[in-house]
């Protein structure tokens, strides 16, 4: 649908544009996030071996030692007891929550 600058478009088609508009920017948002994880964790010797817009999956050589480093600073995470390399964790909500994840994974701890 092509608008010229004086056409007013009816409410409902309205509505699809707007919808259509906040799912794209939902989805960019996403993938911003899973960039940023994934750049947070190679930047600390972490590779990912999958992603989804909420978790980021793992694969270290023990993934019980990460889980218990980053627990002590109570950030939970998962480890799958069928596959012991395997790590997963949400992705964080606000900056102070990126910023404590970053913190643990400098750690020395």
């Amino acid at each position: 649908m092509v608008l010229s600058k004086m056409q007013i478009l009816p409410t409902k088609e309205l509505a699809k544009l707007t919808c259509f508009t906040m799912q794209c920017d939902i989805v960019e948002q996403g993938w911003l996030l899973i960039a940023s994880m994934q750049n947070l964790l190679e930047g600390n010797g972490l590779s990912t071996a999958g992603q989804t817009a909420l978790f980021t999956l793992l694969e270290l050589p023990d993934a019980g030692i990460l889980h218990r480093k980053l627990a002590r600073k109570g950030i939970w995470t998962r480890v799958f007891p069928e596959q012991k390399r395997w790590l997963r964790m949400g992705l964080p909500g606000a900056e102070p929550d990126w910023q404590r994840l970053e913190t643990a994974l400098l750690s020395k701890e």
